[in-house]
């Protein structure tokens, strides 16, 4: 198991020579082109982004994969190829250190919960009725896909939404990328 968070913990993430400090918080986009669920997103979403993993501490991130909710090292994520990988932090100011700790908390208490598959269909079937906006996704509360580790945390204990149009259930990553609440970390 991963070490506690505390509110205004940082590290280096000197291997992967990010310009700035990775934070815990940060969010790492994804983008893969040999996944038959990266390209059902990618097409669906028309972004570049299928994926996103949420920064815990100096070890690893928390991402929900098709075999459900886990704890990733950081070594797993090629930062340096900027093709596959971005990293966004929320901006100052959307967020207090102590919701994201508690976020970040609750987020880890996901890991060992099953991957959402429903979810996907519904996010694919609401964007093909243009529903995405207005009608939130059945949640399973289970189950988990990628975007919702993150959304529904901060939803819970900040009120937050990357886009204020898409209820955090319904968040998918290119809503996290285009999101005006965060900027780009290091020289991405």
């Amino acid at each position: 198991m991963a070490p506690e968070l505390k509110p205004g913990d940082i590290f280096y993430a000197g291997a992967y020579e990010v310009s700035e400090q990775l934070k815990p918080g940060d969010i790492i986009l994804c983008s893969s082109k040999w996944s038959l669920i990266s390209w059902l997103i990618r097409s669906t979403e028309h972004c570049k982004w299928s994926h996103v993993a949420w920064v815990y501490n100096g070890y690893g991130a928390i991402e929900a994969l098709s075999g459900g909710v886990a704890f990733t090292p950081l070594e797993d994520f090629d930062l340096s190829d900027e093709s596959r990988y971005k990293v966004v932090r929320l901006k100052p100011g959307f967020v207090t250190d102590q919701q994201l700790v508690e976020s970040l908390k609750t987020a880890m208490g996901y890991v060992g919960r099953p991957y959402d598959w429903m979810s996907i269909f519904f996010l694919a079937w609401y964007w093909a009725m243009k529903w995405r906006h207005s009608a939130p996704i059945p949640n399973n509360r289970r189950a988990l896909i990628c975007s919702e580790v993150i959304a529904m945390p901060l939803w819970q204990h900040a009120k937050f939404l990357f886009r204020d149009e898409i209820p955090a259930p319904n968040t998918a990553p290119k809503d996290i990328a285009v999101s005006d609440k965060v900027e780009v970390v290091g020289r991405q």
